[in-house]
């Protein structure tokens, strides 16, 4: 790769803001000066945004609306979320008790947050929405989890109803309408 300031071959770093490529801390620290060179950061974020297409978020339709529920958009089977798996077997259930194993969700689960009346009035929010992109594009993503928890008290509750809800589906205690908490 090319060093965005010097042009010497071999850049091994790259600008976190702007994704350039740069060989050294002195190129580092001149491209990100402030300035109207067309090698700077600036520069070169303010020309990403304007050539950049509209965010998708913003052009989407609401999948989380009410008229989306009712209509059947943004909706998954209800019959996945009751479908038996069959027996799973034994390694199923080593992995779940293995501590530091990361547990993925399956579409019973999926269909049990999708169609969640709570869920999906939270996830309305523009903030929470943002907040789940921040995490989701964070290089530590588990870092960047653990900060919003412990600095946001609404994202660590919606976070609680996520895991209560999942732990229903687990238990198998969901069949209807779960109750709702005020």
């Amino acid at each position: 790769m090319r060093c965005i300031m010097c042009e010497k071959e071999g850049a091994r770093y790259r600008c976190r803001p702007c994704g350039s490529a740069y060989c050294s801390s002195d190129c580092f620290k001149t491209h990100r000066a402030e300035g109207e060179d067309a090698r700077l950061c600036s520069v070169i974020l303010a020309m990403q945004k304007k050539l950049s297409p509209p965010n998708d978020a913003d052009l989407a339709p609401d999948l989380f609306s009410d008229a989306a529920a009712k209509s059947g958009r943004g909706k998954i089977e209800k019959s996945a979320a009751t479908a038996p798996e069959g027996n799973t077997g034994m390694k199923e259930k080593e992995e779940e008790e293995e501590p530091g194993v990361l547990y993925l969700l399956k579409e019973r689960h999926l269909a049990a947050l999708a169609n969640d009346p709570d869920i999906r009035r939270a996830l309305r929010s523009s903030l929470l929405q943002q907040m789940l992109r921040t995490i989701d594009q964070s290089r530590s993503r588990l870092d960047a989890l653990d900060a919003a928890l412990h600095n946001n008290p609404d994202f660590k509750h919606f976070c609680e109803e996520v895991i209560n809800l999942v732990a229903l589906v687990e238990e198998g205690k969901l069949h209807h309408k779960r109750r709702r908490r005020r």
